[in-house]
């Protein structure tokens, strides 16, 4: 995916886009928000 390739960029932005899909209460968006933070740390 675009996070092991180091294309972390093109990771956030899917992310983001996973983020606006999900309903507010979702659990995976713990996850995702944290992927986002970490990619955007690199």
């Amino acid at each position: 995916n675009a996070f092991e390739q180091r294309r972390f960029g093109e990771a956030v932005a899917a992310w983001e886009m996973m983020l606006k899909l999900l309903p507010a209460d979702d659990t995976r968006r713990a996850v995702i928000e944290r992927s986002i933070r970490l990619a955007q740390e690199k």
